[in-house]
């Protein structure tokens, strides 16, 4: 790839896949409403998404190995842009969340290609700052994306929102087929099962996988269960939920942007424990915040910025670590870590749905403990490898 599009497509790509998951979140309770579906319905369209992009993901990789990564970033945008236009379409629950599954898949394999292309046109050194870039992508989903899904609702309906997907997809195979060369894909020592097994095994590779997993799992139970927290319990309406995607994404961008600073001052191990430190600390004032103000939205989501800002830099730092740690070349290791992300996410969506409705003090509770395991993994897997 030119050097100007090395980050272009591969940021670009993510925007779309993690517009599935944050821009239909503002509407989340009109989309309910017009299939009269029961109270868990939010956090099952949600995960229903997780899943689809969790699981076939292990299958991304070997289509990528056979196909190459061009040919299969384009299959994926363009089973993304089918699967968002036939969720627009969706005349019941049940055609609307199969519709999710299939936009899911579509999303995991635009993930997977995405970071594929970063590792494949990047080197050790700069890949830190590379994988920073998605997470920037990920600060406009966040933000940008939740607002304008509010924006969307607000002049016509939800359904509009998911064929601004389907048009986005669609437009996005043109960068791709005009910047991303036809490359060989790289050959292995092992099978593609036997690789995935070598992976798993290698605990410098699991370790920084499993922390930010555990991180992205909290910025997961957040969207699943903030839309019904904050218009339910503190009676906020559709557009002032979406203003707080700006905090959010602010919050997100500086621990993003601070990934150059953490490997400029530290080694990029010390600034993933700097990362989930702050991350723990985000989650323990958003405790001691409910506990205090109970009745305040805003010491809910204040203290989430100053978790999200350590999440922002857990997560390029993660993936980069487990990125050149694998013992195994080729696009298997992305899949795998877009995989195990993707599964916990799904797992922490299922969470989010056996929560009480509405109630702030259990999805707090929540997490703490996902934070309090990522920090934990993560140091005593450092721990161990020092001694």
């Amino acid at each position: 790839m030119k050097i100007e599009s090395r980050l272009l497509v591969p940021c670009l790509a993510v925007l779309v896949a993690q517009s599935g998951i944050t821009l239909h979140l503002p509407s989340l309770p009109s989309i309910a409403k017009t299939f009269n579906a029961p109270d868990y319905f939010s956090a099952l369209t949600l995960s229903s998404f997780l899943i689809g992009m969790g699981l076939p993901m292990l299958l991304w990789g070997k289509l990528a190995a056979c196909l190459g990564s061009r040919r299969t970033l384009v299959w994926a945008l363009m089973v993304f842009s089918v699967g968002s236009a036939g969720t627009a379409l969706s005349i019941d629950m049940t055609t609307f969340l199969m519709c999710r599954v299939v936009q899911g898949i579509a999303a995991g394999g635009i993930s997977v290609m995405a970071r594929v292309l970063l590792r494949d046109s990047h080197s050790a050194e700069q890949l830190p700052r590379a994988f920073s870039w998605l997470s920037i992508c990920f600060v406009l989903s966040l933000g940008m994306a939740q607002f304008a899904g509010a924006v969307l609702d607000a002049i016509w309906d939800w359904r509009a929102i998911f064929i601004a997907s389907a048009v986005a997809g669609a437009l996005s195979i043109i960068p791709v087929r005009l910047f991303v060369k036809v490359i060989s894909s790289r050959r292995t020592d092992f099978r593609p099962d036997d690789s995935y097994r070598v992976l798993i095994r290698d605990l410098r590779f699991m370790s920084p996988v499993l922390a930010g997993g555990l991180g992205y799992g909290v910025v997961v139970l957040f969207g699943a269960s903030a839309p019904a927290i904050f218009q339910l319990h503190f009676n906020w309406t559709v557009l002032e939920y979406g203003w707080i995607g700006w905090p959010i994404s602010g919050a997100y961008l500086l621990g993003a942007l601070s990934v150059r600073w953490l490997i400029a001052t530290h080694s990029q191990q010390e600034g993933l424990l700097t990362g989930l430190k702050c991350l723990m600390a985000g989650a323990l004032v958003m405790g001691a915040g409910q506990l205090i103000y109970p009745a305040s939205g805003v010491a809910l989501w204040l203290p989430y910025c100053l978790l999200l800002a350590g999440q922002g830099a857990v997560y390029p730092l993660s993936q980069s670590l487990a990125s050149q740690n694998a013992p195994v070349k080729g696009p298997h290791a992305m899949a795998l870590i877009g995989f195990i992300h993707q599964a916990m996410a799904a797992c922490c969506a299922l969470i989010a749905s056996l929560l009480p409705k509405g109630d702030p003090a259990p999805f707090t509770l929540a997490c703490i403990a996902l934070s309090a395991m990522a920090l934990t993994v993560y140091w005593l897997s450092e721990r161990r490898s020092r001694s």
